[in-house]
């Protein structure tokens, strides 16, 4: 395919990868990458996974339309963003496990890479009403669930046009994943929390990398 938006740096079917796929492009990549010295992370290799997973690029094509990349390295900047990732997200759960005040203040940190602004206006909440905290954790969670909800939708419809062969209405419907020629797309969210590395926001993967924020990586 050929690109349609000004990010489809790589030739792909043109919309974000869904889960399933997202499992077959890290597998095939581990399998590229073989016996092959452990690769070491690197953030141009962030670059190259994340910019694929956007296009819905899968790993033959990628390597195809750049054979200098390195799959080894490709996978071990893959896990370090999905390890980073996972231990955030831990974070979070850990807190709507245990909604108290000690929890959040444990566990802040590592959630904020995440949740950047839900944690801060959950602390100042809580803060301020420590016994609601049950509550007022609820509620964010609550907004997190219905995004992922939401985001699940996209992914269905997105089936649906590709199953009738509607590519150019895939393509489209799949800048409500991913636009960030607007900064109006549903990995953007502010209570968007991601469940996998292709669903990254380019600020997301700048704090969890402990990026300076006042120098973001576009990608």
């Amino acid at each position: 395919m050929t690109a349609s938006h000004p990010w489809h740096i790589w030739q792909g079917r043109g919309w974000p990868t869904n889960a399933c796929d997202e499992e077959q492009f890290i597998t095939a990549l581990r399998h590229h990458a073989g016996r092959a010295p452990r690769g070491s992370f690197s953030r141009a290799g962030v670059v190259m996974v994340i910019t694929a997973l956007r296009c819905g690029t899968d790993a033959d094509a990628l390597l195809a339309q750049a054979p200098g990349l390195k799959p080894a390295q490709l996978v071990a900047s893959y896990d370090r963003l999905e390890a980073l990732r996972v231990t955030a997200a831990d974070a979070w759960h850990t807190i709507v496990a245990d909604p108290q005040p000690t929890t959040l203040a444990a566990h802040y940190q590592q959630a904020a890479a995440l949740l950047p602004v839900p944690l801060s206006r959950l602390a100042i909440a809580i803060a301020d009403v420590p016994e609601q905290a049950e509550w007022l954790v609820a509620s964010v969670d609550e907004k997190v669930r219905q995004l992922q909800a939401t985001c699940d939708q996209v992914y269905t419809r997105l089936e649906q046009h590709a199953s009738v062969g509607r590519h150019e209405d895939a393509v489209e419907l799949g800048t409500r994943l991913f636009d960030p020629t607007t900064g109006n797309y549903l990995f953007a969210e502010t209570y968007f929390l991601p469940r996998r590395v292709g669903e990254l926001s380019p600020l997301r993967i700048v704090d969890l990398l402990g990026e300076r924020r006042d120098d973001p990586k576009l990608l």
